[in-house]
């Protein structure tokens, strides 16, 4: 048995997978000279002559913006736009291609089916673009993003069981209100009158008023 090559373990075979992986990935992430040349010649024309006016910083129907990379991968309210190296499969094409009645762009009028051809093309290259408008982009919110300050909005947030105020009130609901009003230097209105109470009634249940017969048993 020769010893020329040291022995490895399937998890260094992993590894090394992972590691050339994360190359070729690194590698395809750099557009060529020649690509970006195709994207700046071909199809940023056709972005911004036809998709642009709907699709980009200050108008972004569907929540889609077509005026950067990173925003196409994102995609609007049906999903991601373009879907790189896969043509097929990109909504982008779907909807230039005019095949869903309900999702054709542009609006006015199909694409040449040259410059369609083209977009397949920049596609199927993986979306070459840019790479400084690429990162400038990761600093801008994406339309309908939830970002982390988003996702401290109290609606979000678990309920919890907080300990109960320290102040005499009928029910625990009532212990919040009455010590926050105390906090506030307010004080708690007077109670309604029955014939109030009724009208209220009334008015949450089916949206009118009582009548006066209604009201009499009342006063």
């Amino acid at each position: 048995m020769s010893h020329d090559m040291p022995f490895l373990s399937p998890f260094r075979f992993f590894l090394l997978g992972l590691f050339t992986l994360a190359i070729s990935h690194h590698a395809a992430a750099a557009p060529s000279a020649e690509a970006l040349k195709f994207f700046e010649n071909k199809v940023r024309p056709i972005l911004v002559e036809s998709c642009q006016e709907c699709h980009a910083e200050k108008k972004h129907k569907g929540d889609l913006r077509l005026d950067n990379l990173p925003f196409i991968l994102h995609g609007g309210a049906s999903g991601p736009a373009i879907v790189p190296h896969q043509p097929d499969k990109s909504l982008l094409i779907k909807a230039v291609s005019y095949v869903d009645p309900d999702m054709e762009m542009p609006p006015d009028g199909k694409l040449p089916d040259g410059q369609v051809a083209i977009l397949k093309q920049w596609i199927l290259m993986g979306a070459p673009w840019p790479e400084a408008e690429v990162v400038a982009a990761k600093s801008v919110r994406i339309p309908g993003q939830i970002t982390d300050e988003d996702r401290q909005w109290w609606s979000f947030q678990p309920v919890k069981s907080p300990p109960l105020p320290k102040v005499a009130a009928p029910t625990p609901i009532d212990a919040f209100i009455r010590a926050k009003l105390t906090e506030t230097g307010l004080a708690p209105s007077p109670e309604a009158s029955p014939q109030d109470l009724i009208r209220r009634l009334y008015f949450d249940l089916i949206g009118l008023p009582p009548s006066i017969s209604e009201i009499d048993p009342f006063n």
